[in-house]
């Protein structure tokens, strides 16, 4: 009769020590389950912060560049010999770029995005000025100088936006209007490189924009 006891007593052990191990291998699995969902709603939100961010900054920048907010669209400064902290320049100086020709003096149909036959020549850019890769390749990597890029601090936002403005030359104010001194547009290539709060993530954005004075 005792032995038949120490029998039941020894089964009733091993159940016990199976269903621990179950609800241990159940309670680690759900502790990893809930920390990658976490960490799955964290690099969500840091995406949504970042491209948030950007957005915000094209759009700020784009109200600067219609309100001539330092000098941004400015004539002058986009003429080949300026000169100055203003001027648009093939090596993004200042946050502002131009890989063309535009010359003091020429109406605003002889701008050109890249010349070939005018003096001095522009030869084509082989990569543009937002892009990154090797240094020496034709790529400025302009977001690693900030002597290159301008930033814009949002509201909401630890980390300030980098951008660029590119001068795109002219286009017709009136589409249906030969491009004239006196129907003009200026074109803008905006991009802006967003950060999430954390620092983790970082998007980049563009926009085209079209003013019209």
């Amino acid at each position: 009769m005792n032995l038949k006891v120490k029998q039941q007593q020894g089964v009733a052990l091993i159940v016990s020590l199976v269903i621990l191990v179950l609800v241990t291998v159940a309670g680690v699995a759900t502790m990893e389950s809930t920390g990658m969902q976490l960490k799955m709603a964290n690099a969500s939100r840091d995406r949504q912060q970042a491209f948030e961010a950007a957005e915000a900054a094209l759009r700020v920048v784009e109200e600067n560049v219609n309100d001539n907010v330092d000098n941004l669209a400015e004539l002058d400064n986009f003429y080949y010999e300026c000169s100055g902290g203003d001027c648009y320049k093939p090596d993004c100086s200042g946050g502002r770029c131009f890989q063309g020709i535009w010359r003091d003096g020429d109406e605003v149909k002889q701008c050109k995005s890249v010349d070939d036959s005018n003096s001095p020549t522009v030869e084509p850019p082989s990569t543009s000025p937002w892009e990154t890769g090797e240094t020496g390749n034709g790529y400025l990597n302009v977001w690693d100088d900030p002597a290159r890029y301008l930033t814009a601090a949002i509201d909401g936002y630890d980390n300030d936006v980098r951008y660029i403005v590119e001068f795109r030359c002219f286009t017709p104010a009136d589409p249906g209007v030969e491009l004239s001194d006196s129907n003009y547009a200026q074109i803008f290539r905006i991009t802006a490189r967003g950060m999430s709060n954390s620092g983790r993530v970082e998007t980049m954005l563009q926009s085209t924009y079209k003013r019209t004075e």
